[in-house]
């Protein structure tokens, strides 16, 4: 549940328009029973929740099982298969805040994956609109507060729905070009609300680029193997940054200016993840290590480069690319 605009750290987002920054007396138990939409059933809280319970539920296999055999040596796909958060539904309140320990050893995997199912219900029966096909925040009264913003990537990013939802949420809003697709970057609100903003010269979720956003992307994407969508994504923020003088929060979606922010940490590790996955060496989770065809001297005006070079050592074996 969400009390106030804090808890998701949504500041300047139509989705928290008169609705408070904190909970009731900066207590993070408690909200304000004066405001009449409160509490909020959050789809990006619920996801978040779901996907910790069943990274929970790895670490939990993985410690009980013998020297050798546990899940990290296996591919893993979470989530999905245990049900995907998505379903029609128009009822009241009856969302899932039991402890997942109880009654249960919190060292067994299988009681986080029951914990992390009952999340992924919860957020399908509360927050799923299937004509919209996609997630909103239920407020108190049991109405869907239907702002369509970047929590749909948040949700995703929790590794919610198989790959035929992703696709579907793909093509209906991350690459479309009235949803959230700007041409430097992904926006914070869908580019056909009305209250939607460029000013990215302040600390805003109302519509700016903002870089948390752009950090969560990979995940979601590559999870469903569509890293082109993302390479194309990239390469316009990409240049951005390197011609600017600083690593901002936001970018303006229609200029790719550098605004608001100096030294922000999730702008640069953006960029240093960018560089790796676009034209560099990653190593992957799974043990695989990808090497990138993609070369800088692609970038538009000052942020060609005329030569590349990326070197990384990976389990003692040193790699290098050079272009």
């Amino acid at each position: 549940e969400a009390f106030g605009t804090f808890d998701t750290g949504h500041d300047g987002s139509p989705r928290f328009w008169f609705l408070p920054e904190r909970p009731l007396h900066s207590d993070a138990a408690q909200f304000d029973p004066l405001v009449p939409h409160l509490p909020l059933i959050a789809p990006d809280l619920t996801a978040n929740v779901a996907c910790q319970r069943d990274y929970l539920a790895q670490i939990a296999d993985e410690l009980a099982a013998p020297a050798g055999e546990g899940p990290s040596a296996q591919a893993r796909t979470p989530g999905a298969a245990e049900g995907d958060g998505a379903a029609a539904h128009d009822g009241a309140h009856s969302h899932d805040d039991a402890d997942p320990r109880d009654g249960a050893d919190p060292h067994d995997g299988a009681a986080w994956r029951a914990a992390a199912q009952r999340s992924r219900a919860a957020l399908a029966e509360q927050c799923w609109h299937d004509g919209d096909g996609t997630w909103y925040d239920r407020a108190a009264g049991g109405e869907l507060v239907r702002i369509q913003s970047d929590v749909l990537l948040r949700v995703l990013a929790c590794e919610i729905g198989d790959g035929a939802l992703f696709t579907a949420a793909l093509e209906r809003y991350l690459m479309h070009t009235r949803k959230f697709l700007a041409h430097y970057g992904l926006t914070s609100l869908a580019l056909d609300d009305p209250r939607f903003e460029a000013n990215a010269a302040r600390n805003s979720w109302g519509g700016p680029v903002n870089f948390l956003t752009m950090v969560r992307a990979p995940h979601a994407f590559e999870h469903h193997g569509h890293v082109a969508e993302l390479a194309l994504i990239a390469g316009p923020v990409l240049t951005a940054l390197a011609e600017a003088d600083h690593f901002p929060q936001c970018l303006d979606p229609w200029s790719g200016e550098a605004a608001y922010g100096e030294r922000y940490s999730p702008g640069i590790l953006w960029f240093l993840d960018a560089v790796e996955r676009c034209f560099g060496i990653l190593p992957r989770p799974d043990g695989a290590v990808w090497f990138s065809g993609l070369t800088p001297t692609r970038l538009d005006g000052a942020a060609r480069a005329t030569a590349v070079a990326y070197a990384r050592t990976v389990d003692g074996v040193r790699f290098e690319l050079a272009g």
